[in-house]
């Protein structure tokens, strides 16, 4: 195993994929944040609020130990003014995915770095899912791909079947 460059304060397989593929080393750090979203918040500020919370929680139980900086980071999903987090069960998933079929969302992601200092970025973009056929739905939801990803769905997977258009900054 590497020596890790940063710490990573999720256990999401989606952010662990994501920092495999650009070459970063890190550490996992198991943080209790709630991603509760708060009333009349707007989806830019609940990303990088919940992003700098689990960053900074994460800096809190390894900054006496090392001076390695924490990354945190969350996203949700927007349609027609509804966020969309994480589905919880199946059927929410294909309700989520039933609403983006054949129209025009956005994902918003919030990136905290922590150490002694405090630095965030967020990113947004347009996605527009071409229309999803009913059995497509059962296979992908059916796959248990969809849940615990905001809006049920997650890029490596979108992009081979589901999207039509994006713009914006997606990661590859």
């Amino acid at each position: 195993m590497l020596t890790p460059r940063i710490y990573l304060a999720s256990s999401s397989p989606q952010r662990r994929a994501l920092l495999d593929q650009i070459g970063v080393s890190y550490q996992v750090l198991d943080v209790n944040v709630s991603e509760q979203l708060n009333a009349n918040e707007v989806p830019e500020m609940s990303v990088l609020r919940l992003a700098l919370e689990k960053a900074r929680a994460g800096w809190g139980m390894v900054k006496d130990e090392s001076p390695l900086p924490v990354l945190g980071a969350d996203t949700v999903v927007l349609i027609d003014d509804e966020v969309l987090g994480k589905p919880a069960s199946h059927e929410e998933a294909m309700t989520m995915l039933e609403k983006l079929s054949g129209r025009t969302h956005h994902i918003y992601t919030g990136v905290a770095l922590v150490s002694d200092t405090a630095d965030t970025r967020l990113s947004v973009s347009a996605v527009t899912f071409r229309k999803i056929n009913y059995i497509e739905l059962m296979a992908y939801c059916g796959s248990g791909e969809a849940i615990d990803r905001a809006g049920g769905t997650e890029f490596r997977v979108v992009q081979l079947c589901l999207f039509l258009i994006s713009r914006g900054v997606i990661p590859a």
